[in-house]
């Protein structure tokens, strides 16, 4: 019997093996579930947090630029009423200058280039700009904000510009204040530090020139390549996972600012932005182990009350025949139908196996003629006699 059972994977083993199994299974794929809708929801909050960031940062340099330009506009309507006037000249690039600190330097030209007034002090009066931005916007007589270049001062500068009309319409010149961009000014009061957790913004203008960046060196770089600002300077707003020119793939939104068609980009790298998904897997075994080691434990308990029974009932169906197999198959317990319709079965069994075993018995000691015990039979009696006598 012991042979048998031994040679073969008890019951218990098999329920235990599924269980753990489906138990494995289970966590396993309820652990990468969890995994991926945690990564989606971080990466999705990285993008939205990067995106809205960029359009706060467009919509205030939106703001910064029209609140600049109206100033213009309202100096070269009093220019073009007298810009004969040396006095008031000097007094509108003071009050300019004055009004706009963020414009670092304010100019005031003819129609030809030539300069009238200028503030700081520094700029030869009465001298033409050379600059080709400049240039384009006299020709273009109309509001402007200039790309990024360098100015004859050698600073890198933005210049915003209001043309001059005089009241008959005759264009007298332009009137306009520079922003410098490698130093402390208005883009950082716009942008402010925000590199909390890898996040950081930079500016590029329409031909892709860093106006601003958290690297100050970089400042003036014109992007070889950036999907971001390309798509912004189409005009969109959004978001993108994309890869940096150091191949560091990366979360970003983005922003278009209208009035200068400059792109925002906000960007955080990937890897920074699931940083806390480690931490919360990490915490959620932490409080999965100790509930499933009480369910293990329990399924363990329940396993060895269901398999008892069965297995005691195969312990003695291997061998029916023996005497005391009826007592025996009664005296187990069979706690659930299952088991005692087994233990029924195999009780009726046994009786039935004893009572052929009986019929054989008495047919091979009693002779077919006379129906007398024969020669067994006496041979039995008397060793019973014996063993009754010894006793």
């Amino acid at each position: 019997m012991g042979n048998i059972l031994s040679s073969h994977i008890g019951l218990r083993g098999l329920i235990l093996s599924f269980v753990l199994l489906a138990v494995l299974g289970t966590l396993c794929n309820g652990l990468i579930t969890a995994y991926g809708v945690q990564r989606d929801a971080l990466v999705h909050s990285a993008l939205e947090a990067n995106r809205a960031y960029a359009f706060k940062v467009a919509s205030s340099i939106d703001g910064f630029l029209y609140s600049v330009n109206e100033r213009l506009k309202y100096s070269s309507q009093r220019l073009g009423r007298d810009i004969a006037n040396p006095a008031l000249l000097e007094e509108e690039a003071l009050r300019l200058q004055a009004q706009d600190s963020e414009l670092n330097s304010v100019l005031i030209t003819d129609p030809a280039g030539k300069i009238l007034q200028a503030y700081p002090p520094g700029v030869q009066i009465g001298s033409t700009v050379a600059s080709t931005e400049l240039h384009a916007a006299l020709k273009q007589r109309q509001p402007l904000v200039s790309q990024a270049f360098t100015a004859a001062n050698g600073k890198l500068i933005v210049f915003v510009s209001q043309p001059i009309f005089n009241p008959a319409g005759q264009f007298l010149g332009l009137v306009g204040g520079s922003v410098y961009l490698q130093q402390r000014g208005v883009m950082h009061s716009l942008i402010g530090e925000h590199h909390l957790d890898g996040t950081f913004a930079f500016v590029a203008d329409g031909n892709r020139r860093l106006l601003y960046h958290r690297d100050q060196q970089r400042i003036g770089e014109v992007l070889g390549w950036s999907e971001t600002v390309d798509i912004a300077l189409h005009g969109e707003n959004g978001t993108l996972e994309t890869v940096n020119y150091r191949g560091v793939p990366m979360l970003a939104g983005f922003a278009h600012v209208q009035g200068s068609n400059w792109a925002v980009v906000v960007q955080q790298p990937r890897a920074q932005a699931l940083a806390p998904l480690a931490k919360l897997m990490r915490d959620m075994l932490i409080k999965i182990i100790p509930a499933g080691v009480v369910g293990l434990a329990l399924i363990l308990l329940g396993v060895m009350l269901i398999t008892r029974p069965l297995r005691a009932l195969a312990g003695h169906a291997i061998d029916l025949s023996a005497p005391n197999a009826t007592a025996e198959l009664s005296a187990i317990k069979a706690w659930y139908a299952e088991a005692a319709a087994i233990r029924q079965a195999l009780v009726m069994q046994a009786q039935h196996l004893q009572q052929k075993i009986g019929t054989l018995n008495a047919a091979a000691e009693t002779d077919l003629l006379t129906g007398l015990g024969n020669r067994r039979a006496m041979k039995a009696a008397l060793e019973a006699l014996d063993a009754s006598q010894q006793a």
